[in-house]
């Protein structure tokens, strides 16, 4: 596919509408915020976006792929880096090589990584964040007693940090709450089991942290870091977003036509 450079059409990326959502976001939730910058930063540009978010109070990102958190290290960010899709097994010396957290929603995946690493020797661990299913229906551990067989097998191997525990909720930005309940409740009783609680407990996206009262020290930041609204409720209950991209063009041509014309 080419890419059209001499066209008027322009998307124009307010870099500080970014700064400024996310600075709110900390000042609102009072929580570590991680932004989202996966496919390419929503559009938005992803080692810029990430920049802008770093200086803004963001204390880590999140990305849908390997390539992508790769991508920010190759350009100096430093901060954690959490790949929200599972990766293919063969590619976990690539995200110890570049401290990038994985997530992992399974010990059978658990198993096939502790035998490619107990292969290497590494000053480093795999860092891992366990993916709970509370009811979205996509990926992730579905039992509490499947979640401590996973942890226990992280416990007893000397290749793995757990890092974090999170999920997600399907219907967060709807203003009927019954089912995000259904799924908070289901978190909540997942972490009571829990023999001690890692590093970073999240379930918050952008709606969750706007619109109700979640566990967990930290936010993953995505549709509202770029002004946009998730839920459709009125900001006013919480802070202003100010979107961050705008389209610019010109019009080729005006022309009247005369009443009927193209009709005969």
């Amino acid at each position: 596919m080419a890419v059209s450079y001499h066209r008027p059409t322009k998307a124009i990326i307010d870099l500080e509408a970014i700064r400024q959502n996310i600075k709110q976001e900390i000042n609102w939730s009072k929580k570590e915020v991680f932004a989202v910058v996966k496919a390419n930063g929503y559009g938005h540009g992803l080692v810029p976006v990430a920049i802008a978010a770093a200086e803004s109070g963001a204390s880590g990102f999140c990305v849908a792929t390997l390539d992508e958190g790769i991508e920010l290290r190759q350009h100096g960010l430093m901060q954690p880096i959490l790949v929200l899709s599972v990766i293919s097994v063969q590619d976990v010396l690539l995200a110890i090589k570049y401290d990038i957290s994985i997530t992992v929603t399974s010990l059978s995946w658990l198993e096939k990584a502790q035998h490619i690493l107990s292969e290497e020797s590494f000053s480093s661990l795999l860092k891992v964040h366990i993916k709970i299913d509370t009811g979205m229906g996509r990926i992730g551990f579905l039992t509490s007693s499947d979640v401590l067989e996973a942890i226990s097998f992280i416990d007893e191997s000397p290749n793995f940090n757990w890092e974090g525990i999170f999920t997600h909720y399907a219907t967060a930005d709807q203003i009927d709450s019954s089912y995000w309940k259904k799924q908070h409740g289901c978190f909540e009783k997942m972490l009571s089991k829990l023999p001690y609680l890692p590093t970073y407990v999240h379930d918050s996206n952008s709606a969750t942290s706007l619109w109700h009262h979640s566990q967990g020290n930290m936010v993953r930041l995505g549709i509202a870091m770029y002004g946009l609204n998730p839920s459709g409720r009125a900001m006013e209950e919480v802070y202003p977003l100010k979107p961050a991209l705008s389209l610019e063009s010109e019009l080729i041509q005006v022309k009247y036509l005369t009443q009927g014309a193209g009709s005969g």
